[in-house]
């Protein structure tokens, strides 16, 4: 899942359309949440794509606040930030293999190509399929929790700012 972010009345082609993965607009919106929230507060929805935005007046409003942040260090002080609490988070015990490393290959149980290409021991299996090497943990049986978390990065910023700058407004979708 993604957000396409619409301009309601774009004066260029940057203020046109702007979208983010999920975990990339999350990082992005909360970032807007936490130093404005005055304006950023007005999007009731943000987490949704249902038509929520900003009237022109208030994008333009972020726009610049945002170039502020971008101008004085705001931003690449907070992206520093939350690479340093990344970087502290404790890994854990890998959630696909429960720390053991290995998976049962249950692809051809799952994925059959023909019906009567599966050998009957795997429609009533008696014993598990074999053991592979987790692709997760890549075998080490330990995740690192910093794959749980959501990006962050100035240049997302920069980009969220030009197309405020000239999106006369805006629904997110």
């Amino acid at each position: 899942m993604g957000f396409d972010v619409y301009g309601a009345n774009p004066i260029s082609r940057s203020g046109e359309y702007f979208r983010n993965s999920h975990g990339w607009w999350l990082g992005l919106w909360r970032y807007c949440l936490n130093l404005f929230p005055g304006i950023a507060g007005k999007v009731e929805r943000w987490d949704t794509n249902d038509g929520d935005g900003l009237n022109a007046e208030d994008a333009m409003a972020l726009s610049r606040l945002l170039e502020e942040t971008l101008k004085d260090g705001t931003v690449r002080e907070y992206q520093r930030g939350y690479a340093e609490y990344l970087a502290k988070l404790p890994d854990t015990k890998c959630s696909r293999c429960n720390g053991q490393g290995e998976v049962h290959d249950f692809v051809e149980l799952t994925h059959p190509r023909q019906a009567d290409e599966v050998p009957m021991d795997l429609l009533f299996p008696m014993k598990l399929p074999p053991l592979l090497q987790c692709s997760v943990c890549d075998g080490t049986g330990i995740e690192s929790r910093r794959n749980e978390t959501v990006p962050f990065s100035e240049e997302n910023v920069e980009r969220f700012a030009e197309f405020l700058r000239d999106c006369g407004g805006f629904a997110i979708w």
